[in-house]
């Protein structure tokens, strides 16, 4: 949501309402392991902005030392236009919405029975598997191994 002079309160609060959906709709679709984007109202524009962030931070998610002033770079777009964008369609800092898609990346991982939780964190960009675990129980609120667990459970429960 970019706001213009002379701006409108009803168009302000529209676009507030609509950031926080979306917003809760992010936590929401973590919680329940659906899409990313299920049940979002972004233009096709900017449906395709997020779909082209999401393939360039996928394709390097594997990467340690893949920064938001590379994807910035990637997108042809200063750092702080890349801020005020993501956070606008998202309600997340390019930090966030980055780390969301590799938490997103390594719950898919997670439930591949042939690899560890040590793998996945490396295989998501993580060089160190405890920093690894901090930052997944940040995201979705519970451990690697307590995610898995939650996941078979729904499956033989």
């Amino acid at each position: 949501m970019y706001i213009t002079k002379p701006f409108h309160v009803a168009e302000l609060l529209a676009g507030i309402t609509a950031l926080c959906e979306n917003r809760a709709r992010i936590a929401k679709s973590f919680r329940h392991g659906t899409s990313v984007y299920a049940d979002y109202s972004f233009t096709p524009l900017d449906s395709s902005f997020l779909k082209k962030i999401t393939d360039i931070i996928l394709a390097n998610v594997h990467d340690p030392q893949f920064s938001t002033r590379q994807l910035a770079a990637s997108l042809n777009m200063s750092q702080p236009t890349l801020y005020r964008k993501l956070k606008s369609l998202t309600g997340l800092s390019p930090n966030e919405f980055v780390r969301n898609i590799c938490m997103k990346k390594a719950c898919e991982l997670l439930l591949q029975y042939d690899r560890n939780i040590s793998e996945v964190a490396f295989m998501v960009g993580y060089n160190n598997p405890k920093s690894f675990s901090i930052s997944f129980k940040k995201e979705t609120g519970m451990t690697p191994k307590e995610y898995i667990q939650s996941k078979q459970q729904g499956q033989h429960g």
